[in-house]
């Protein structure tokens, strides 16, 4: 039986609203101040203090939601009644016109997760099946499998920060623009947000990346880990390459999509630290033979720019690789 709403539901629902809204108007007071120089001051600092009550009143209202399934799910559903997100702004967030829904949507999903084991891929079923682990082992190993995919975002999102950190682009606005990018980052990301209130919102250039660590720990097998990395990789790389070839060349006199830009081509840098060579060669294979269909000449003739920004992004790589600190268990 499908679970109903109850009144003190809706009281959390509007809470949890509040409470975000009142979250995301903190990290704007955090962007503002850094901006204005006072990174590290009493006062940006004064913020951080605030932050951190406003996020212990959120965990309350989670606590009192629960991870009750059903529930989750009835609430999930209200709000996207009305404050739908589409696909890819689920899968790469940065840019939703709705970030207090989709912060919240994230959280909610995970509790839906959790009970469902819906986080596994077909493709990665499939793939471990065949390599001898079996449906009971699925569902006993779904913590894993939820460790494992947090791990993959926590490296992307640490990498994606690092690689924007160190971008200096010659419009200045542009490069306050970008400076917003690790305070949206850190407001969607669970993780990245503990991570970097820890360390005062200053960015590692050199992170460590600890999904191949997390899935040894568990006793994955390494190839699965890189299996498991590469299938959410592509299809992060489908999502942000789809993104960047809706603007045209004249889209990028717009300083807030040249901005949208270089941190989706960042992106892309980002995930191919996922690969190994032979994958991003085929990726940047591909992409080229899509450039040079006949059929495709009219789309990317408004498109030059836009595909050298992309076709730039491979051409980091080797240097890129050079970003992460890769630890695990020496076996």
């Amino acid at each position: 039986m499908e679970y109903e709403l109850k009144k003190e539901d809706y009281e959390d629902i509007n809470s949890l609203i509040m409470i975000s809204a009142q979250i995301k108007d903190l990290y704007d007071e955090l962007y503002k101040l850094e901006l204005n120089g006072k990174k590290g001051t009493s006062e940006y600092q004064a913020v951080i203090t605030r932050l951190k009550s406003s996020l212990f009143v959120e965990d309350n209202i989670y606590g009192r939601i629960g991870d009750d399934y059903d529930k989750n799910l009835q609430i999930l559903k209200y709000l996207n009644q009305n404050n739908r997100l589409e696909e890819f702004e689920r899968k790469i967030p940065i840019f939703s016109p709705n970030l207090v829904m989709a912060r919240i949507s994230a959280k909610l999903t995970r509790n839906i997760i959790l009970k469902t084991g819906n986080i596994i891929p077909d493709e990665v079923k499939y793939f471990l099946e065949i390599n001898g682990i079996s449906s009971k082992e699925l569902t006993d190993s779904l913590s894993t499998s939820i460790n494992v995919k947090e791990s993959i975002t926590l490296d992307l999102m640490n990498c994606l920060l690092a690689i924007i950190e160190d971008k200096q682009h010659p419009d200045k606005d542009v490069n306050n623009q970008l400076k917003e990018t690790k305070y949206t980052v850190s407001y969607l990301y669970h993780k990245v947000e503990k991570s970097l209130l820890e360390n005062g919102f200053e960015i590692e250039k050199n992170p460590y990346v600890e999904t191949l660590l997390v899935g040894q720990m568990s006793h994955w097998p390494k190839e699965i880990i890189e299996k498991i990395k590469q299938l959410y990789g592509i299809e992060y790389y489908n999502q942000a390459i789809n993104a960047m070839l809706v603007y045209e060349d004249e889209d990028l006199k717009d300083k807030n999509i040249m901005t949208k830009m270089i941190v989706y081509q960042s992106f892309l840098r980002t995930i191919f630290l996922l690969f190994d060579g032979d994958t991003i060669m085929d990726l940047n294979s591909k992409f080229h033979d899509l450039i040079d269909d006949d059929k495709m000449q009219k789309v990317f003739s408004t498109r030059k720019e836009v595909v050298e920004m992309i076709i730039n992004a491979y051409r980091k790589v080797k240097n890129d690789k050079n970003i992460p600190k890769i630890i695990s268990l020496k076996l």
